[in-house]
């Protein structure tokens, strides 16, 4: 009987003694890694607050997240269509030993389409998702100039040649800067939805929550390109929070 007892404490050490030389590692931007409350704030150019949450959003949630390169050079940002006024998940450039990232490579159009002379669409390119108001260029001006109203442009846009990256590409991810034609482009790039990300960081440790707990914080700048309040009544948005703690206080 201590025979097979001894046997079997032996069998048990060396079945976790292999599980802890099998664990998993991390990916390569875990530290960058999140889930996140934030909120969206207009500011002006020095990142000074002009308008808190002017959209009503409150907190919602938000994903940083690694990539299928895991090279540790890109991160996904994604704010699960929780912003009611643009919906995004998009990849940026990141540094993992400082905790930044940021985006502001104008060439990874989050939508943008070229024309030949005749009008026709040669190419799409795509840095994943953004679902931008439909864009159509004549009525986009008069919107941009308050001469007609957002439902009024949206219900034009619907109709026209160039009603959106959504309504055409909205069920698809392709990788950045990829072209969905084999055509040669020989037209300059329009129509173009766009996201800039700047000065993106997460801070350890940094902030408290509403229940008090210790927590990391994420801040980053947004530039929209079909924000026409820009200029206006903030130059970005600011989007800000703490890091998911899961407790009931914090929701």
């Amino acid at each position: 009987m201590k025979k097979n007892l001894y046997i079997t404490i032996i069998a048990l050490c060396t079945l976790f003694t292999s599980c802890e030389k099998d664990e998993i590692g991390g990916t390569a931007t875990e530290a960058l890694a999140g889930q996140w409350y934030v909120v969206y704030d207009g500011v002006d150019a020095d990142g000074e607050v002009t308008m808190e949450d002017p959209f009503g959003v409150g907190r919602s949630l938000l994903l940083t997240y690694n990539t299928s390169a895991n090279d540790g050079e890109e991160i996904f940002v994604d704010n699960l269509k929780n912003f009611e006024k643009w919906k995004f998940k998009l990849k940026v450039d990141c540094n993992v030993s400082t905790l930044t990232f940021s985006e502001l490579d104008e060439s990874k159009y989050i939508y943008a389409t070229t024309y030949d002379s005749t009008g026709t669409t040669i190419a799409t390119y795509n840095n994943y998702y953004y679902e931008a108001n439909n864009f159509d260029a004549e009525n986009w001006a008069k919107y941009k100039a308050d001469s007609i109203s957002l439902d009024a442009y949206k219900a034009i846009a619907e109709d026209t040649i160039s009603a959106g990256y959504f309504a055409k590409y909205g069920s698809n991810d392709f990788a950045v800067g990829a072209v969905i034609s084999d055509t040669t482009i020989v037209a300059d790039v329009k129509n173009a939805f766009n996201i800039w990300v700047s000065d993106g960081k997460i801070l350890k440790g940094a902030t408290l929550t509403p229940s008090g707990a210790v927590a990391d914080s994420i801040c980053f700048y947004v530039v929209f390109s079909d924000d026409k309040y820009v200029g206006k009544y903030w130059d970005k948005i600011r989007v800000s929070g703490f890091r998911y703690t899961g407790l009931a206080a914090d929701d």
